[in-house]
């Protein structure tokens, strides 16, 4: 009887417990769980599964993505060709098309980079992933097809957009919010505020049950978006034991040795017992890391900082992270570049405005308008137009970016009139003697403002050399991030019933991204190597030219609770603007970043620079032959005159048989 009784007790336990399984809610996968489970690589899933083997400190960001994490935000600060938008991005995507559902909305910084990322990423996920691809075919009615940026599933949809589109961030919400490269994007969209502001926004609606996804390189202090809010959460730091003492560290650049001038022998020095680390050694401190919280976050949140000294040897080695550093030298430019994209760190800037005494303690004794032997090799100029005043400014080009100040030339007169178009024009044909006379420069290229007296700038580009003066117009900042915009035309027909079309061969204008010609400018004027990349020589210019040459400074403003950085001028800026235009006319030439080190060299030859100059041929004294007409003896002969780049001496063209024939129909030629 006791042990029918223990049977019975066993029983009711048993049945207890399958109830309580059956009423609990399934067990719902994680995203890496789902990902290294059920996502497959290569055309219709022939690449095997997906894994986590070459970054596996990608897997806990990934599950904190997951449902029933507890995790609302999630912010990765990190480098660079890391595989972030794989790991994280289309695995979240793959992730709810599978298992959670929901509408997901991915915002891009451009439209374009959004059907990119569709081509490239997401549907060759699910071209591999059979299970994926039965799930949109089923969320379509009968009939229907996939858009090229919305993509409907069972259970949800998928739409991508482009983060200028304010318009696109306004519609309903949604539960899943993942913004890609937002330090690549304005701060503020379209006047409405910040993207993770607006992104934020759009998934309210569902409390604590949305999941919103920030990852980017970041930038500056002030205009990264990244960063802020990295800071806002528990900031974690990827530690990785040493394989000789155990001793988990953060891997920074500090601790990477190499022989000078030799990248390949780059090792990491522990920074406990000093021992240095193999790069065949990373693989598996990579995988034995941990991330370690570095402060308390805000909320449910979580921040993960990683830089390319993790990536993985085929992706980004050591040895490559040497050279890159090595590449950037002491150029204040490249610096940034390396610190942004491959450390993953802020940058603070140390000089928003140098003193003008910078310049003023730099000048030489070399006069204004000669061409100074040490390394000049191509002029070309700015020219800044005021109401009564041109200014012309002749600023000399020569190897690893270094730039000299070669002339300053001022034509008074009302613009609105032709005389001082009519002086400049002249000036343009003029040409810049080599300091000892042996050569002489024509000007390559000159850059024109063209935001005041635009028709009249219009009007003298065309009685110009076809080439010489290229049309410019300053902003902020331009959509494509670049130095200088695509040109467009600023002519254009309209035929009567016909719609506007540009001129042909009419006049072009480019777009400058002033802002980051003055941040280069000024990082520029902050070294103190003369040796260095982006060195700027001065000739005895004067304290004036020197202060307009440091004349704005970049602040920082809130509007709109939005903390931007305004460029302020704190003097008159007319030499500025004109060294900016003379620095785009050098890039559009060529010889800013764009020739060879042959190039370099056979321009260089063809000068003699660095070279002393040849001694005069002694002449022989001849009687002078008195002259049957009198009259003023005709001009010394000048130095020789280089021709500009990639123009030859002698022109050649095809002769066309026209120019051959006799008679009425050829009145140029006499019969």
């Amino acid at each position: 009887m006791r042990n029918g009784a223990r049977r019975a007790g066993a029983n009711d336990r048993g049945l207890r417990a399958a109830w309580a399984r059956g009423l609990a809610p399934p067990e719902v996968a994680t995203v890496a769980g789902w990902a290294e489970t059920e996502r497959r690589w290569g055309e219709r899933g022939t690449g095997g599964r997906y894994s986590f083997r070459l970054v596996p400190f990608w897997r806990e960001p990934a599950d904190a993505l997951s449902e029933g994490s507890g995790i609302e935000r999630v912010v990765v600060q990190k480098a660079s060709r890391l595989g972030g938008t794989e790991a994280l991005v289309t695995n979240l995507v793959g992730y709810v098309v599978a298992v959670t559902g929901g509408d997901v909305l991915a915002i891009l910084p451009t439209v374009d980079v959004g059907k990119r990322y569709v081509r490239e990423s997401f549907q060759p996920m699910i071209d591999a992933t059979p299970a994926l691809a039965e799930r949109l075919r089923l969320g379509l009615p009968p009939g229907a097809r996939q858009g090229a940026l919305y993509k409907r599933f069972l259970g949800g949809s998928l739409t991508v957009i482009g983060a200028r589109s304010a318009a696109s961030l306004r519609q309903t919400g949604v539960r899943y919010v993942i913004v890609d490269d937002i330090d690549g994007v304005p701060p503020d969209v379209a006047g409405e505020g910040s993207l993770a502001l607006l992104a934020e926004t759009r998934a309210r609606t569902y409390g604590i049950g949305r999941k919103l996804l920030f990852l980017s390189s970041p930038t500056e202090v002030g205009r990264s978006q990244i960063h802020p809010e990295f800071e806002k959460t528990d900031m974690r730091a990827l530690h990785v034991p040493c394989p000789r003492c155990g001793h988990l560290q953060v891997l920074v650049l500090g601790q990477l040795r190499w022989e000078p001038g030799e990248p390949e022998t780059a090792r990491y020095e522990c920074a406990q017992c000093r021992r240095a680390l193999e790069e065949r050694e990373k693989p598996a401190m990579v995988a034995a890391h941990r991330w370690v919280p570095t402060a308390r976050g805000l909320g449910r949140r979580r921040g993960y900082h990683v830089s390319a000294l993790y990536s993985p040897t085929a992706w980004f080695s050591w040895a490559d992270v040497a050279r890159e550093v090595e590449a950037a030298g002491r150029d204040p430019t490249r610096m940034r570049t390396v610190r942004n994209t491959i450390l993953a760190e802020v940058i603070m800037e140390q000089m928003e405005q140098p003193a003008w005494t910078v310049l003023r303690d730099r000048q030489t004794e070399m006069p204004l308008g000669v061409v100074p032997l040490d390394g000049v090799a191509y002029l070309c100029a700015g020219v800044d137009v005021q109401r009564r005043r041109l200014e012309l400014h002749v600023w000399g080009f020569g190897r690893h970016r270094r730039r000299w100040l070669i002339d300053v030339q001022h034509f008074e007169g009302d613009t609105l009139l032709d005389e001082p178009w009519a002086a400049l024009r002249t000036a343009l044909e003029q040409t810049w003697p080599a300091v000892d006379g042996r050569w002489a420069l024509r000007l390559e290229k000159v850059g024109v403002d063209t935001r005041y007296q635009t028709s009249m700038v219009q009007a003298f580009a065309r009685t110009c050399p076809p080439g010489l003066v290229v049309l410019l117009q300053g902003m902020a900042r331009i959509k494509s991030g670049a130095i200088v915009s695509t040109p467009r035309s600023v002519e254009t027909t309209q035929p009567e019933k016909q719609r506007r079309q540009a001129r042909r061969r009419g006049l072009q204008v480019r777009d400058v991204n002033t802002g980051e010609l003055k941040r280069e400018w000024y990082g520029h004027l902050a070294l103190t190597d003369p040796a260095a990349p982006g060195w700027v020589t001065l000739p005895a210019a004067g304290d004036e030219l020197c202060r307009q040459l440091t004349a704005e400074a970049l602040v920082r403003k809130r509007t709109r609770g939005i903390e931007r950085e305004v460029w302020e001028k704190q003097y008159a800026n007319h030499a500025l603007d004109c060294c900016l235009y003379a620095r785009v006319a050098a890039e559009l030439v060529g010889c800013w970043s764009r020739f060879t080190e042959a190039e370099w060299t056979a321009r260089e030859a063809s000068l003699g620079i660095g070279a002393p100059a040849a001694p005069a041929t002694p002449v022989t004294p001849v009687t002078p032959v008195t002259p049957v007409t009198s009259g003023p003896p005709p001009p010394a002969p000048g130095p020789p005159v280089l021709p500009r780049a990639g123009q030859e001496p002698t022109v050649t063209w095809r002769r066309s048989a026209f120019w051959d024939r006799r008679g009425p129909s050829n009145p140029w030629r006499p019969v």
